[in-house]
């Protein structure tokens, strides 16, 4: 059943991404011709890691993050030590905590170089076998190496906008020649270049959908426990709806197609679907309580 599960993860990634790539390599056909796409195809790649380093310093300072003392860095350090040898990695993540309320987690950097930033109000409100949940889940993301496909998938989307960009912009200068019949435009590409960044952003958010529930699959491998992970969704989102409330903000209103992440609720009924799987899970870390 898992691997089954994993599969479908995976074919299913693989066909958002080739639509990713596909659509991006179309726009620079269209509108850049074949020798100057291939050449800005050639920078992307190149520019690949030296984005992926700055990135991770960047985030780190824009999420005020601070190293944790010794006493919390080694709790994690012991939760985690279990899941990196079982993941198959070679190195313990660096944790950091972000001083933050809500429950939260986040992942990057690479396999050679894990960091894992964990919110205050995580380490506050959840239990071991919570926080392990979401230890897990992020190690699956490093394991997947789903920060580094997301910042390329960065610089391919940032790509397509700056062809599309310049196609409209191109079009907007000529409308004098247009208007004096000495030029012309076409209609088509016009509308591929208005639809295109939309239907990039919307294929962009389903790949992240489909990245977190397969790394809720795998943290579940790791852990032999749905539950410990379905906890800690559950008082992340009860804690959210409670923000909601004091300021009044509705839960859950955006549309789905232009989320991140999947809804907190499905993807909570999907890990405890597991549970009927194998009635020892949720044992063999901590004991179900």
């Amino acid at each position: 059943m898992l691997k089954k599960l994993e599969w479908d993860y995976k074919i299913t990634g693989l066909l958002l991404l080739a639509s990713i790539l596909f659509l991006a390599l179309l726009v620079g056909k269209l509108i850049a011709g074949d020798a100057f796409f291939l050449f800005v195809g050639l920078s992307l790649f190149l520019g690949l890691g030296i984005t992926s380093r700055l990135t991770s310093r960047t985030i780190l300072r824009s999420l005020g993050a601070k190293n944790f003392n010794e006493n919390d860095e080694a709790y994690l350090r012991d939760l985690s030590y279990g899941l990196v040898k079982e993941a198959g990695l070679g190195k313990v993540p660096k944790f950091f905590l972000i001083p933050k309320k809500e429950i939260n987690a986040l992942t990057f950097g690479s396999k050679e170089d894990p960091v894992i930033g964990i919110s205050w109000g995580a380490m506050h409100s959840l239990t071991d076998r919570d926080m392990q949940g979401i230890i897990a889940h992020e190690i699956a993301h490093i394991k997947a190496g789903d920060f580094r496909l997301n910042q390329f998938l960065n610089l391919v989307h940032s790509f397509a906008n700056f062809m599309t960009g310049f196609a409209l912009i191109s079009c907007l200068l000529s409308l004098p020649l247009i208007f004096a019949g000495v030029a012309s435009v076409s209609m088509e590409i016009i509308l591929f270049s208005l639809l295109t960044p939309l239907i990039l952003m919307v294929l962009r958010l389903a790949l992240s959908r489909n990245r977190e529930y397969a790394a809720d699959l795998e943290a579940v491998r790791l852990t032999k426990d749905p539950v410990g992970l379905a906890n800690a969704l559950r008082k992340s989102s009860q804690l959210m709806s409670l923000w909601g409330l004091i300021f009044r903000r509705g839960a859950g209103q955006s549309c789905p197609l232009l989320q991140s992440h999947p809804r907190v609720e499905d993807r909570i009924r999907r890990l405890l679907s597991l549970v009927s799987m194998n009635r020892s899970w949720g044992n063999l870390w901590y004991p179900a309580g």
